[in-house]
Parts: structure tokens; sequence; C-alpha cells
């Protein structure tokens, strides 16, 4: 009885709470006071992405090219490593597709009587297969007629103001479309992502980011983004070499024109 007593204590199993990259998130945000709706508006994107990924029902988010680019910017508002939240972020979907597949296994087996596959059935079930994925193709490429392409602009954000006349463009698009800023088109990724650097004008520059789809569809983001060009940038200073030539060609000019007057001076005398 001491025995069986004694191996009850050793064998006793605990929960361990792991703790997930969606809380974490959380905690974060709220240790630095941020509420979601400065959040949501920092990043560009609707609060109800945050509000699903801090409930951890990541199955409501976006598509993965998206939701990987908006938990990057969201780990570097909060300052925690984005290597590190998107493997956590990884390790969930992988999990969420495994219990999904047990789930399947786990369904009870469905016995049906046994069925003779006539020449009729069998033309009947591949006309209906034929009229659905018809039905399907003709629905994927009317998504695409009637729906623009979907356009994320991650930086910079409207009204903002530059010190530096360079400046970067970033976002991503669907990857089927074309991309073009100001009329130039620029690259995107395999991940449907874009980056490009626009030289800024001295005022407000007015930047037309636009993604158009092989339908002719297109969505248009602008932003308008101030540049004060610096004064030691706008009145640059001479070289000193330049100004002591300046300097030494004014005094002999002034040094001709004296002795010029002296001589007229002189010829004025022996006339009289």
């Amino acid at each position: 009885m001491e025995i069986e007593n004694f191996y009850k204590m050793v064998f006793i199993a605990r929960k361990v709470e792991v703790p997930l990259f969606w809380d974490k998130i959380r905690k974060t945000r709220e240790v630095f006071g941020l509420s979601k709706s400065k959040i949501a508006k920092s990043l560009n994107a609707p609060e109800k992405y945050i509000d699903y990924l801090e409930a951890g029902e990541i199955d409501l988010l976006p598509p993965e090219v998206y939701i990987k680019g908006f938990l990057r910017r969201y780990a570097k508002l909060l300052n925690i490593d984005e290597k590190e939240i998107i493997l956590e972020y990884e390790r969930e979907i992988n999990v969420a597709n495994h219990l999904k597949k047990q789930e399947k296994k786990s369904l009870p087996v469905i016995r049906f009587p046994r069925l003779i596959i006539t020449p009729g059935i069998f033309a009947i079930v591949f006309a209906v297969l034929a009229f659905l994925g018809v039905a399907g193709y003709f629905y994927y490429e009317l998504h695409f007629i009637v729906s623009p392409p979907e356009l994320q602009v991650f930086s910079p954000q409207n009204d903002f103001r530059s010190e530096n006349r360079s400046l970067e463009i970033s976002g991503a698009t669907d990857i089927e479309s074309r991309l073009t800023i100001n009329g130039q088109e620029v690259y995107i990724d395999k991940n449907g992502e874009f980056k490009e650097s626009l030289n800024l004008v001295s005022g407000i520059n007015a930047i037309q980011i636009k993604s158009i789809n092989r339908f002719g569809k297109e969505s248009l983001v602008e932003r308008k983004v101030l540049f004060e060009e610096k004064e030691d940038e706008a009145l640059p200073i001479a070289p000193a070499s330049i100004l002591n030539s300046s300097i030494q060609g004014n005094a002999t000019s002034s040094r001709e024109q004296s002795k010029e007057e002296t001589k007229n001076q002189e010829d004025n005398s022996n006339l009289n």
C-alpha cells in the first residue's frame, strides 16, 4: 500500500500553461498602454484584425501573405522580435491544421448500402462534376472581374513629414496585379510585397500608389508627404578658393581704376 501511494505521488500529471504568442502581444500592448484603436491607426489596418489576433481566432485573419506583413509591423511597433512572432504564428497554424485533420479522422463512419454504378449513373456524376468545375471557374474569374485587387501601403502614412529627400514606399498587393507609383511600374515579389525609393521635392509631394489586375480593375491609395529642405542643403556655401579669387579680382580692378584717374588729372594739368 505504501509503495502504491508512493507511485501515485510521483506520477501525478501536471498541466503546464504555455503562453501563446497572441497573449504575449496583448500583454505587451497593455504594458505600453496602447489602445487597439491606436494600434490599428498606426498599422493602417482594421481594428477587427487586432481583436481576432488577441482572441486567438487566427482562422478569421486575412491570407498568410498579408497577416505576416501585419505581424512584422506589429512586432516592430511593440519592440518584439518579429522572427520569433512569425515562427510562433506558423507553429500555431500547423497545430490548427493538424487538429482539423484529426477531427476529420474521428468522424463516425457512415456505411451506405451497396451501389452498382451503371453507365447512366456514371454519366450523371460526370455531368454534375463538370458543371461544378465550370461554375467554380466562372465564379473565380468573375471575382477578379468585379472586385478590385487588394492593396495595402505600410509606409509612409498620410500627411507624413520627411526630413530626408529619399523616401521609402512599401506595401503589399495581389501577386498577379501590376503596381505603379506615380505612373512608374514597380516590382512585386513572390509574396506580393513591394518596396521602392522615391526622391522628394521641396514642399508637399502627392504620391499615388495604384494596383491594376489583369481585368483592368484597380485600387488606388494616395499619400501626401511634406519635405522641408534644410538651409545648408538649399544654399551651399562657396569654397574659400572662389571667395579669395573674387576678392583679389576686386582689389586689382580698384588699383587699375585709381591709376587711370591719376593719368587723366595729369593730362588735364598739361593742357592748362
